[in-house]
């Protein structure tokens, strides 16, 4: 088993790498649609695939460091998530888990409307 612990440990290495240049770019990416006034539909498409990535590689990373038995950053600041045990998904617990998914298109829908007003708002300032 040792050896599938080391190949955990060093995909949990490659996902938190991946995790901090997500960050870095959805950071850049907001920077530069901003400054260069990209339309909207540009931007939402990059952000949203970003996002996304960001969504499902910070999961791998509380996944596989509870598979390695230590608890990750972001389960612990955030209750409910990645607690129970053989948990494979950052929703909280719920009976129909189908719930928490209509809560988070909802949440996307709404970052992606507020983005697109505050380019909209940004290139007619200018």
């Amino acid at each position: 088993m040792q050896p599938n612990r080391e190949l955990l440990k060093d995909k949990l290495e490659a996902y938190e790498d991946k995790v901090k240049s997500l960050d870095s770019y959805l950071t850049e990416l907001r920077t530069m649609c901003t400054k260069h006034d990209t339309p909207n539909e540009a931007c939402a498409s990059e952000w949203g695939e970003a996002t996304h990535n960001l969504f499902y590689y910070k999961g791998e990373v509380a996944r596989i460091k509870q598979e390695l038995g230590t608890k990750s950053r972001l389960a612990s600041m955030i209750p409910g998530i990645g607690t129970a045990v053989g948990a494979r998904t950052l929703l909280p617990e719920t009976r129909n888990q189908g719930i928490g998914v209509v809560v988070l298109s909802s949440i996307s829908f709404v970052v992606g409307a507020i983005l697109g007003s505050v380019l909209t708002s940004a290139k007619s300032k200018d």
